[in-house]
């Protein structure tokens, strides 16, 4: 259901203006064409199904007049922002000439791509960014023909669940990369935090660690521990 509403609500913004497949004069018209940047795998089950569901919404809603190209581009192995810039080189080259009525941008990292990327090829385009949580996207919603769907990412309920799975639950492990991943930032460990505060739960920060590190530390906890 998540996927469907994001696809949805970026097809509405997409299709919004553009003349409709049956409207006289729409065959002499170019098609929308639509850049999708996801730095996710492209074989990630949930990549699979924002496709599935882009793809059939816009064969739905514009079946002769529309073109799509994803960019699959697995941004966890860069050095965070390192080669940034070489990333929109690489894009800007191979898509030189090609016209985008707008880019989609699936984490704020690709969104940041995105509007370095617009600079260069499409400065009419409009971006859209997707499931992104409301305090990554707020730096970016004074940009121009910018908009999206923000993201409350479910902490508060996905410690409930956990909890009634695990009742016997006196603690909370976090672990992951202080920077944050994707597009979540800092938004799960502030959320974690006050959910556990509020339960009366003891909440162990083991971001930021190596890999032997971490696996140490998870093979000490006691049984009485979920990990976030």
């Amino acid at each position: 259901m998540r996927h469907r509403f994001f696809c949805c609500a970026v097809l509405a913004v997409l299709l919004t203006g553009r003349v409709a497949a049956d409207e006289p004069g729409a065959a002499a018209r170019e098609p929308l064409r639509v850049l999708i940047l996801d730095q996710d795998t492209p074989t990630r089950p949930g990549s699979q199904r924002f496709m599935q569901g882009f793809r059939g919404g816009m064969r739905e809603a514009a079946p002769a007049h529309h073109e799509l190209f994803s960019e699959s581009l697995e941004l966890r192995r860069l050095d965070k922002f390192k080669h940034e810039e070489n990333v929109i080189d690489w894009l800007a080259s191979k898509y030189d000439g090609t016209r985008f009525d707008s880019i989609v941008a699936a984490s704020d990292t690709c969104l940041q791509i995105a509007l370095g990327l617009r600079q260069r090829i499409a400065p009419e385009s409009t971006i859209i960014f997707v499931a992104i949580t409301p305090d990554r996207a707020a730096p970016y919603l004074a940009e121009p023909r910018l908009t999206g769907v923000v993201h409350e990412f479910p902490v508060g309920e996905i410690l409930d669940m956990a909890l009634r799975l695990f009742p016997q639950t006196q603690r909370v492990v976090h672990i992951g990369h202080s920077d944050g991943v994707r597009n979540i930032g800092p938004f799960i460990p502030r959320q974690l935090s006050a959910a556990a505060n509020a339960k009366g739960l003891e909440l162990v920060d083991l971001c930021d660690l190596s890999l032997a590190d971490l696996k140490a530390r998870l093979a000490a906890l006691s049984a009485d521990t979920v990990v976030f």
